[in-house]
């Protein structure tokens, strides 16, 4: 299965892992963010990383060092290509906007009157004349605005 990319049947498909153009193929969970705006890491003159095949048996012992062995040649590939710098970085960033969201959502409904509005148009909304969209809308509009709404 790992090796089925080699063939001529999935050649024009890129491959999950591992790709030519540099980048890994880790799935991001839909639509690009802002986050996929790091530079990609430039395409190494290294081989793709070859995933390999290796039997173990935790239970007996077997393929320990085999495997320890891989991982360190894989860790390798990972410092050379420049993919493990990359992902970190990758990772600093999505960390650095989550704490951002959590303290912007946390702002929002501690420190404005966002909450007291929502509930406030609550009937409005429960009967259909206006959707959360615009209510939601009128909320970060006063915000854009400098308004504690």
């Amino acid at each position: 299965m790992l090796g089925i990319r080699r063939g001529n049947v999935y050649r024009h498909v890129p491959a999950h892992h591992g790709r030519e153009d540099g980048k890994t193929g880790r799935r991001e969970g839909g639509a690009k963010s802002d986050a996929d705006a790091l530079p990609a890491v430039p395409p190494s003159r290294l081989p793709v990383w070859d995933h390999p095949v290796l039997l173990t048996a935790a239970s007996k012992g077997e393929g320990i060092d085999p495997l320890t062995d891989a991982l360190d040649r894989h860790h390798d590939w990972l410092t050379t290509s420049g993919e493990l710098l990359h992902r970190r970085r990758q990772r600093l960033l999505e960390r650095t906007r989550e704490v951002v969201d959590r303290a912007t959502r946390r702002w929002l409904w501690q420190e404005t009157q966002a909450e007291r509005l929502v509930r406030d148009r609550l009937d409005d909304l429960a009967q259909g004349r206006v959707s959360p969209y615009d209510l939601a809308a009128e909320i970060l509009d006063g915000l854009r605005q400098g308004e504690r709404v």
